[in-house]
C-alpha cells in the first residue's frame, strides 16, 4: 500500500468548506475531480472546455508538461528553492507517470504551455480564502482553479451561470407575448407622438403636413364614393346582407 505524505491526504470536510467559502466569493465548482493524482490535469482540461479552447484531456495534458520539463535546465528559483540535483532527475521522471501528485513548477510550466493566466483559490489557516496567480503578463480569461493541499478542482464564476441559465434563444419568442410586445410597443408610440391613435393609425391631413389620428369612429369627406357592408336593423328585423353605394358622408 502506497503511504501518501500529509500534504496529499485531503478530508472531504476541508473541500465542503472550500467550496463553501467560494460560494461566498461567487465561485463554485464545475463538476466533480476525482482526488487520484491527476486532480491539477483534469482541472485544466476542464478550464480548456470552458474557455472553448482546443481540448485535451488529463493524459495529454501530463504528457506535454513532462516533455517540457526534460527540455528545462536543472537552474531557476523554483529549482533552486525545491530540487536538488538527484531529486530534479527523479521528479522530472516520474511527474509522467499517471497518479503522480505535481508540484508548484508544473503549475508555472502549464500557464506558459497554454498562455494562459492561472489564479488559484485555497484557504489560508485561518480559513478565509486566498488568491494566487501565476503567467501574470498573459491576456485574455485566465483559468480559476480550487486548491486544497494536493487537490485541485474547476471553477466557474456564478455571474457566468446565470448568463447561461437566463440568455434567451436567439430569434425566439413564445405565442403567449407577440400580442403584448405589439400592444406595449403602440403604448410606447402614443406616449410619444400624440398624434398617433391607439390603433396605430396615421391619416395624412391635407390642409398641413400633420397627422390626425384615425379610427372606426372617424370618417372623413371624401368624393370617392364608399362601400359599407350592411348589417342586422337595429330594430331587431332580420335583413339580408346587402351592398349598397353611399355617395354622401355618415353622421355619427
Amino acid at each position: 500500500m502506497k503511504v501518501e505524505p500529509d500534504d496529499f491526504i485531503v478530508n472531504q470536510s476541508a473541500i465542503d468548506l472550500l467550496e463553501a467559502k467560494l460560494s461566498d466569493e461567487g465561485l463554485y465548482f464545475r463538476g466533480d475531480i476525482s482526488n487520484d493524482g491527476n486532480s491539477f490535469f483534469r482541472s485544466c482540461s476542464d478550464q480548456l472546455e470552458r474557455l472553448e479552447m482546443p481540448s485535451m484531456d488529463h493524459a495529454e495534458l501530463r504528457q506535454k508538461i513532462a516533455q517540457q520539463l526534460r527540455g528545462m535546465p536543472p537552474t531557476g528559483q523554483i529549482y533552486d528553492a525545491h530540487f536538488t540535483n538527484e531529486e530534479w532527475n527523479i521528479f522530472i521522471k516520474k511527474i509522467a507517470e499517471d497518479g503522480e501528485h505535481i508540484e508548484d513548477v508544473v503549475v508555472e510550466k502549464m500557464a506558459k504551455l497554454l498562455k494562459k493566466k492561472i489564479v488559484i483559490y485555497s484557504l489560508s489557516y485561518a480559513n478565509e480564502i486566498s488568491k494566487k496567480s501565476i503567467n501574470d503578463e498573459a491576456s485574455g480569461t485566465p483559468f480559476l482553479l480550487g486548491k486544497e493541499k494536493s487537490y485541485y478542482t474547476s471553477l466557474e464564476s456564478k455571474d457566468k451561470q446565470k448568463a447561461c441559465q437566463k440568455r434567451p434563444a436567439k430569434n425566439v419568442q413564445f405565442a403567449d407575448d407577440v400580442s403584448l410586445a405589439k400592444q406595449s410597443k403602440q403604448e410606447k408610440e402614443v406616449d410619444r407622438n400624440p398624434d398617433v391613435s391607439s390603433a396605430g393609425n396615421v391619416q395624412p391631413d391635407k390642409d398641413s403636413n400633420k397627422s390626425v389620428p384615425f379610427s372606426a369612429e372617424l370618417i372623413i369627406k371624401s368624393s370617392t364614393p364608399v362601400f359599407l357592408q350592411a348589417g342586422p336593423s337595429t330594430e331587431g328585423t332580420p335583413t339580408k346582407t346587402n351592398t349598397k353605394q353611399v355617395n354622401k358622408p355618415i353622421k355619427k
